[in-house]
């Protein structure tokens, strides 16, 4: 099995003109030469430039976590180890309701706060719990957060937007939530308007287009939700407010319910002896990156989700090496148990934490070297 190779490695630069530099004199020299062997493999192995992918992100800056190991390993693992979002990306999350685009919502947030990143979150539904959003890691002072009601206040917000953070070089993020719940200033106004939504796609459009280069040269992260509704006709389902998002976006993650077994449960029996209570504390979803720029797609994750507390990236990671591996108990990286439960508490009061997500990182890549294509150069003709 060939050796695992990440795009974005310390590298020479210089290095890497030369190559080019000398293939071009060959060309002009002799014609188009036959290429060598050991030329096409070092050529293979060679770090990308980040100016050579479009819309593809900036790893080279960094990147921020989706407060889901697994989220991100189907994100960006072959990009970075341990995967996660770049910056300079528009990413559209949608699905159904309460499926859990907020809570993922509230954690990139976090995330980018964590690492000394200025957000912003906007609310146009005017229904975020903040103490929801506290708990998860997002904490959003007044400046912080806003409630936009058109799009035209949606670009205003963000053309005009000049985050300082502390480290220049950290990673500034939007979270707008969500996309359907924005009007157009002609579908506000007393007379309204009959082609409502025609008007709020082509201002999405308008919206995009000036901040597609921005986003890029700022090196922001917008990450914005949207409601998934069923398509005209009842054929299969789309999100509102046009193709723009669909267009400009580097990353698309689709999020639904895993119905055979999408609830979290815990039982408790009061009475020794006599059948025990049972409470949903929470639900599981899938993650499927629908569209990517940034690596892969079409890859599915679990997320696990729980009430009040937001995304459970332990039980996430346990559960997923148990039913990978087809493990007969939980691997704890230290000690096995056969409960979820008892093993997340091992998990947390050892702080095992980073172990544990080592572990699935290095099962995660295993994987992926297997279903690596290895291929000649294309001869072309």
């Amino acid at each position: 099995m060939a050796k695992r190779q990440l795009v974005h490695t310390p590298d020479k630069q210089t290095e890497r003109d030369e190559q080019t530099a000398g293939y071009v004199a060959a060309v002009k020299q002799q014609g188009r030469p036959r290429p060598d062997p050991k030329e096409v493999e070092a050529a293979i192995n060679t770090p990308i430039d980040k100016d050579m992918i479009v819309n593809a992100g900036d790893f080279e800056r960094g990147v921020i976590s989706s407060g889901s190991t697994l989220l991100d390993l189907a994100i960006s693992s072959n990009r970075v180890r341990g995967g996660g979002i770049p910056a300079g990306v528009i990413i559209e999350i949608f699905g159904p309701p309460s499926s859990g685009k907020t809570a993922v919502l509230a954690d990139i947030g976090a995330s980018a706060k964590f690492h000394g990143g200025v957000v912003k979150y906007g609310d146009p539904e005017a229904r975020l719990d903040t103490a929801y959003a506290r708990k998860c890691g997002l904490i959003l002072t007044k400046s912080e957060y806003y409630r936009p009601d058109t799009v035209e206040e949606l670009e205003d917000s963000l053309l005009k937007w000049k985050p300082k953070p502390p480290d220049e070089t950290a990673i500034c993020v939007r979270c707008e939530d969500s996309l359907a719940a924005f009007s157009t200033e002609k579908e506000l106004s007393k007379e309204g308007h009959k082609m409502g939504a025609a008007k709020r796609a082509q201002a999405f459009h308008v919206l995009f287009r000036k901040l597609g280069r921005k986003i890029s040269k700022e090196g922001w992260v917008v990450a914005c939700s949207n409601q998934e509704q069923d398509s005209f006709g009842g054929q299969g389902k789309t999100t509102p407010g046009g193709n723009a998002i669909k267009y400009w976006s580097s990353l698309r993650i689709r999020i639904f319910p895993t119905w055979q077994k999408s609830e979290v449960t815990r039982r408790w029996t009061i009475v020794k002896g006599h059948e025990a209570i049972e409470k949903i504390v929470g639900m599981r979803s899938t993650c499927k990156i629908v569209k990517s720029s940034c690596d892969d797609p079409k890859r599915e994750v679990p997320l696990f989700i729980i009430f009040g507390k937001g995304i459970d990236d332990i039980r996430g990671n346990l559960q997923w090496m148990k039913e990978t591996l087809h493990l007969p108990q939980y691997d704890c990286v230290e000690k096995n148990y056969a409960q979820i439960d008892p093993a997340i508490r091992y998990i947390e009061d050892h702080n095992l934490e980073a172990a544990l997500r080592e572990k699935v990182i290095d099962l995660w890549d295993s994987i992926e070297d297997h279903f690596r294509i290895e291929r000649k150069e294309k001869v072309r003709f």
